[in-house]
């Protein structure tokens, strides 16, 4: 069963990451952490927190892009039956960021790191509406 669940981790995570510009369809993190969900199967729930890219050990001229401060980071949280708890699942920065980000394994049992330093994490029923707020900002 873990491997199985190992496997769709390393099978999202190493999806290039992607901030889409306009239209087109990118693979971030939020993206990432919903298709992961799809695919496990398990009860999940996506998580927000806040973050700051300058706390990022990323090249100069990526964080000289104009960003937000706090930005916002998706990650999940994963219902593992067999321990009967959620843990902190997150398929964020793929292999190909190694060298300057700190990329996840998953053991398919236990926690992974949150990919971004989190500054504050929002509670399961907050993020649920600070992702629809996200998604439908005419709403509000």
């Amino acid at each position: 069963m873990e491997k199985e669940r190992i496997k769709m981790f390393e099978q999202v995570r190493d999806i290039p990451y992607y901030i889409s510009v306009g239209k087109e369809k990118g693979f971030d993190c939020s993206v990432k952490a919903e298709m992961l969900k799809k695919l496990l199967d398990l009860k999940s729930r996506s998580i927000i927190c806040e973050f700051r890219w300058e706390d990022l050990k990323l090249p100069k001229e990526i964080l000289e892009i104009y960003h937000e401060n706090p930005e916002y980071h998706e990650f999940l949280e994963v219902y593992i039956p067999e321990k009967q708890k959620f843990v902190i699942v997150d398929p964020t920065w793929d292999n190909r960021l190694k060298s300057i980000l700190p990329i996840n394994e998953w053991d398919g049992l236990n926690n992974t790191r949150i990919a971004v330093p989190a500054k504050k994490i929002y509670s399961p029923e907050e993020s649920e509406k600070k992702i629809q707020k996200m998604n439908n900002p005419e709403e509000t």
